[in-house]
């Protein structure tokens, strides 16, 4: 299947963002041209190019207020994969 994913400029938010499902939906947001903030409670050995990653551990009041912080911007996207 294809589709035509045109987020040039558009600023996006993923949690859980690191492995898997999260991983890819970070790897399409940027191909389709979106500016992608990473969450997930680490930071990868090899980050994907363009991506700002943000170490934030959601199950604690200081994680999620930080990933809050990114969303408040300005995110227009957002993708929450963390399980």
């Amino acid at each position: 299947m294809s589709f035509d994913l045109d987020l040039a400029n558009r600023r996006a938010l993923v949690t859980g963002a690191t492995k898997g499902i999260g991983a890819a939906v970070v790897q399409t947001l940027c191909g389709a041209g979106a500016q992608v903030v990473a969450a997930s409670r680490s930071v990868p050995d090899q980050p994907a190019r363009g991506v700002r990653y943000l170490a934030a551990d959601l199950s604690t009041a200081e994680g999620a207020s930080a990933v809050a912080h990114h969303h408040a911007s300005g995110s227009e996207v957002r993708a929450e994969r963390a399980g």
